[in-house]
């Protein structure tokens, strides 16, 4: 991590370059010495983050745990920082393997925060409705006392609806047609592998297996947000039915027996 002055046209911008860890908890650390970003100044922090910030941003290979994701967005929310638009394509870093193993994702970011985004060129392209607002707070409200703070909270809030759509919409919205999905991805990849076995099927087999306990832990945390709801409507009975659900789709996911191409028969111990 590097952080220097920039100085241009007399206004002065505290930059940080950063080359994250592949490690979750070198990165974590890493966003904690990164909080003092909440500050009055203007502020850039650019580099590669190596983590994404939704689903959306790979493609391939083995996904990462929703908990890291999270942890990412809430360093970003936590010291108020908004993306930095970008052009062409998203997906700038590849892992450079081959089949299934070949891993597309967008690692490299940059973020602002609210101070530095009302002087900076890119805001007066965002369209017609936003322009008044910027200009007038640049023009007057900015010299007003304590208002740097409300503009802070404005652009949280509407950052916050923002997630919470696209998050309800990509994320809680399709979790079931995924499962689906995948569970029969899944059983015909089976019926594959016990046909004519190969590496290729195999891989593309346990990549599917570990995507699929992905999607199975939020439907998990889906049902337990609905069984919380209904508790007190409905006492205890409510959330026995949840840790019934859970059980069911977890046994269904399990292989507890395969038979090979000689005819012999693989099974797991009960």
């Amino acid at each position: 991590m590097i952080t220097g002055w920039v100085i241009l046209d007399d206004t002065r911008t505290l930059v940080t370059f950063v080359y994250a860890k592949c490690n979750h908890v070198d990165r974590k650390s890493l966003w904690e010495s990164l909080v003092a970003c909440r500050q009055s100044n203007n502020r850039l922090i650019l580099g590669d983050f190596n983590i994404i910030r939704t689903d959306r941003e790979e493609v391939g290979g083995r996904p990462h745990l929703a908990k890291v994701i999270d942890d990412f967005n809430e360093w970003i929310d936590t010291c108020g920082l908004m993306e930095v638009k970008y052009h062409g394509n998203h997906l700038s870093w590849c892992n450079g393997q081959e089949g299934n193993a070949r891993k597309w994702a967008r690692l490299d970011q940059a973020l602002m925060n609210m101070v530095l985004s009302l002087f900076v060129p890119i805001q007066k392209k965002c369209g017609a409705r936003r322009n008044p607002f910027i200009v007038w707070y640049k023009q007057f409200g900015i010299r007003l006392r304590g208002v740097r703070g409300l503009i802070k909270l404005a652009a949280k809030l509407k950052r916050v609806k923002m997630e919470l759509r696209s998050w309800n919409r990509n994320v809680f919205g399709r979790v079931k047609k995924h499962i689906q999905g995948l569970e029969e991805k899944l059983t015909a990849l089976e019926f594959q592998l016990q046909a004519d076995y190969s590496d290729e099927t195999d891989a593309e087999f346990k990549a599917t297996k570990m995507e699929l306990d992905v999607w199975e832990k939020k439907e998990e945390t889906r049902l337990a947000q609905a069984a919380k709801k209904k508790w007190l409507k409905e006492g205890d009975q409510n959330s026995r039915f949840f840790h019934v659900v859970v059980s069911q789709r977890r046994h269904g996911v399990v292989i507890s027996r395969m038979q090979l191409e000689d005819g012999t028969v693989l099974e797991s111990p009960k």
